[in-house]
């Protein structure tokens, strides 16, 4: 059954930027083609330039003998801009404790003794939590690099496997395992799309204003996209993420009845139903093969090892520092932290105070600097570190310091692409077919073999969707 479907007709479907009526802009000349309205404008991120820049201020550059100073005081990609409002609020303390100080003509020991004591007890307790927040927090961005690493690879080798198991290349049987091959190649990215969607998207929003999404209810917000008027109107809502601007773009991976089918699903169950769309090509191609249970073997190996991945990382994401340890940690540290600037301000007794008679002894002067340092370091330390272990709690998020999924995701696009052309750059139909690019895949210019074939046009009903018609 499965044989008789991947011989459809190849004109039966096509792919969703086309069957947006935006064949007309399919052309050579790149230019052109990103000044053109509809998905394909919408697919081509913006701001890479600022991209790169945002990576370069995450390193730190130890190559100079002067990095000792430069390094330091660093202001992009660091803390310092996330705890400026608690050091605005340190150093408000540190000027209404010395104020306070001088209205009362400077009063030493005014501070109870157990304030003092307790202010060095503390610290120590707050010591301890936070090591612990800030280990398990790197964990997570340890475990969540192993985690992507984990899932390329896997799916990289569903593709070597795929393209490097012998098969009978000729005749009407060589065209039908082309195609299979195909079209297993582009549902293996379309797996790790759906992956990253469901990780990061689902639960951080999309890198793009248009698609609103909101994070209490998990639920897109309705709007109208230029070039998608193609979208029915119960689509307009839950059908935003087919929008994605990251690369290589969903619109370009999968066709109209695939998207009409995973539409109805939660983002959760789509890698699932894509895991099976796999393994039924896999079972598919396994026909043709010289050795179809090593094939097969692999195979869902690999497809089983990426999901349990996929479950992984979603428990990292899923998993947040239980509320009342958080709320203890964040209480401790406020009163810590702003206590700090009554404990150091306090002035000093001067004269010769050792004396039993203490005759020398008199209460300090206004002294409107004491406080000062001692209150921005120990602010600098106890929030910063806090700061930086939620940034670090979960590492499939936005911000500058996340991994950069959408770096993995051309990772797996660029591995399963060259495995392809190797394979098939001696015989038959080269595979060469880039989705990061689909309006223009070069030649290969090797004899007999031309354009890659968009496999997006022989997609069949084995594939998500059951066959259905595109829309006009």
């Amino acid at each position: 059954m499965a044989k008789e479907n991947m011989t459809g007709s190849a004109t039966d479907f096509k792919p969703i930027y086309v069957s947006r009526g935006l064949e007309s802009i399919i052309t050579r000349n790149r230019k052109s083609t990103e000044q053109t309205s509809g998905l394909w404008t919408i697919c081509t991120k913006k701001g890479e330039k600022g991209k790169e820049g945002e990576e370069e201020s995450m390193k730190i550059d130890e190559s100079s003998e002067w990095a000792f100073i430069t390094q330091v005081f660093k202001l992009q990609g660091t803390v310092w801009i996330d705890i400026y409002p608690q050091l605005l609020f340190a150093w408000a303390m540190c000027f209404v404790a010395s104020l306070t100080y001088w209205l009362n003509d400077n009063p030493t020991n005014w501070l109870p003794d157990d304030v003092k004591s307790m202010h060095g007890t503390v610290g120590t307790l707050i010591a301890f939590l936070m090591a612990f927040r800030t280990s398990q927090s790197y964990t997570n961005y340890v475990e969540g690099r192993k985690i992507l690493g984990g899932i390329c690879n896997n799916l990289r080798e569903m593709a070597m496997t795929t393209y490097t198991f012998r098969a009978n290349l000729t005749g009407a049987e060589g065209e039908e395992v082309c195609r299979i091959r195909r079209n297993i190649r582009r549902q293996i990215n379309v797996l790790y799309a759906v992956i990253r969607q469901h990780v990061r998207e689902y639960e951080e929003g999309f890198d793009d204003k248009r698609i609103e999404w909101d994070k209490q209810s998990k639920s897109f917000k309705p709007h109208e996209f230029e070039g998608g008027g193609a979208l029915q109107e119960d689509e307009k809502k839950s059908g935003c993420w087919i929008y994605d601007p990251v690369k290589p773009c969903v619109s370009h991976l999968i066709h109209e009845s695939e998207f009409k089918t995973l539409n109805k699903l939660p983002s959760s169950m789509r890698p699932a139903r894509i895991e099976v769309e796999l393994n039924s090509l896999a079972h598919a191609l396994s026909d043709h093969l010289e050795e179809p249970g090593f094939f097969l073997q692999a195979f869902s190996r690999n497809a089983e090892e990426t999901m349990n991945l996929f479950k992984s990382a979603y428990r990292i994401v899923e998993t947040p520092v239980p509320m009342p340890y958080r709320h203890v940690l964040y209480f401790l540290t406020f009163c810590y932290v702003f206590v700090t600037p009554w404990v150091y301000s306090e002035p000093t007794k001067t004269g010769d105070c050792k004396n039993d008679d203490h005759d020398d002894c008199k209460d300090g002067e206004a002294a409107w600097g004491n406080g000062w340092a001692a209150s921005t370091l120990i602010c600098i330390a106890y929030y910063g570190v806090m700061e930086l272990a939620a940034a670090l709690q979960n590492p499939f998020g936005w911000d500058a310091i996340d991994l950069d999924l959408e770096q993995f995701g051309k990772r797996v696009h660029n591995e399963t692409k060259c495995i392809a052309e190797a394979a098939t750059s001696n015989h038959g139909v080269l595979d060469a077919y880039d989705y990061l690019d689909p309006y223009y895949t070069k030649s290969s210019g090797s004899s007999g073999i031309g354009e890659s074939q968009n496999p997006l046009a022989d997609a069949t009903a084995l594939q998500v969707g059951g066959g259905e018609a595109p829309m006009s």
